[in-house]
C-alpha cells in the first residue's frame, strides 16, 4: 500500500518461524506517523487493524487528537488469514506489563476458547446477521425486488449459489466465494448496498469484475449509511483490532 503524506515507512526482517529460524525470513511493513503537536506528545500508540490481512500503514488518518499526541506505529499482520489483533494485544500485555501503559481490544477473541471453538461462534453470528438482513430487505421489496419475505430473499441467494455449481456467475467464481461475500455483509450501513449487489445479479446487470471491490468495501464497512439504527455486528466476527501505548517515548 502507498503511504499517505507525512508517514514514514520501513520494513522489518522477522523469522518465517521463531520456532525454526533456519527456514528463513519475511519482511514486515512499518509505518510511523510522528505526532503532529510536539509538545503535547504523550508518547508511542502501536496499532494492529485486524482484518485479518489488513495494513496497518495507512490506518490512521485524518486531524484527531490521537494523531496530534501520539507517534502512531502501524505493523502489518503475517497473512495467516485470521485477525488476531486482540490476542497479540492481551499476550504483550501479559508479557511485557512494565512497557505498556494502556491499551484497547475490540472484539476481543475469549482466551478460554480454541480456534475452533472460535470459529463456529463466528458462523453462528454470521447466520444471524444474514437472518436479520433477509428481515430487513424483505421490509423494502420495492426497492430492491428480492421478495416480500425472509424465506424469498433467502431463495435468491441459494438461487445465485445453485447457479455458482455450475460455473462462475455474477462476477464470483464458485460457492465459496460467493459466500464469502455474504458473510462480509455483517454492517448494518452496508446492507443496502448488499441488497442492490442480489438485485444486480438476478437482473443480470451487474459488472462481474467490480465483485472483489464490492465485497472489499462490504467487510471494511464503509458503504454509504442505510437507516438509522445501531449496528448488528456481532462481537463473534473477529475484527481482532488492538492499540495500545508502550510506556517507551523514544
Amino acid at each position: 500500500m502507498t503511504p499517505s503524506t507525512g508517514v514514514e515507512c520501513a520494513a522489518a526482517v522477522v523469522p518465517v518461524d521463531y520456532s525454526n529460524p533456519e527456514n528463513g525470513n519475511l519482511e514486515i511493513a512499518l509505518s510511523r506517523r510522528k505526532a503532529t503537536d510536539p509538545a503535547r506528545r504523550r508518547g508511542v500508540l502501536l496499532t494492529n487493524p485486524g482484518g485479518s490481512g489488513l495494513s496497518a500503514v495507512n490506518w490512521f488518518t485524518g486531524q484527531t487528537d490521537v494523531l496530534r499526541v501520539y507517534d502512531v506505529i502501524g505493523v502489518d499482520p503475517r497473512g495467516v488469514g485470521y485477525s488476531y489483533g486482540t490476542q497479540l494485544g492481551s499476550v504483550y500485555g501479559s508479557m511485557f506489563p512494565t512497557r505498556l501503559d494502556r491499551s484497547v481490544l475490540d472484539s476481543a477473541l475469549d482466551p478460554l476458547k480454541t480456534w475452533h471453538e472460535q470459529d463456529v461462534d463466528v458462523v453462528d453470528a454470521i447466520v444471524e446477521n444474514l437472518r436479520k438482513w433477509t428481515e430487513w430487505t424483505a421490509a423494502r421489496h420495492g426497492t430492491y425486488g428480492l421478495g416480500t419475505t425472509p424465506a424469498a430473499v433467502r431463495g435468491e441467494l441459494d438461487a445465485i449459489a445453485e447457479k455458482l455449481k455450475s460455473g462462475p456467475h455474477g462476477g464470483y467464481a464458485d460457492v465459496t466465494s460467493f459466500d464469502h461475500a455474504t458473510g462480509a455483509a455483517r454492517y448494518r450501513r452496508s446492507w443496502a448496498a448488499f441488497a442492490r449487489h442480489i438485485a444486480s445479479i438476478k437482473a443480470s446487470t451487474s459488472d462481474p469484475a467490480e465483485a472483489p471491490a464490492v465485497v472489499s468495501a462490504l467487510r471494511r464497512g464503509d458503504i454509504e449509511p442505510t437507516s438509522p439504527g445501531p449496528s448488528t455486528r456481532s462481537s463473534a466476527s473477529g475484527t481482532g483490532r488492538a492499540t495500545s501505548t508502550p510506556t517507551t517515548t523514544t
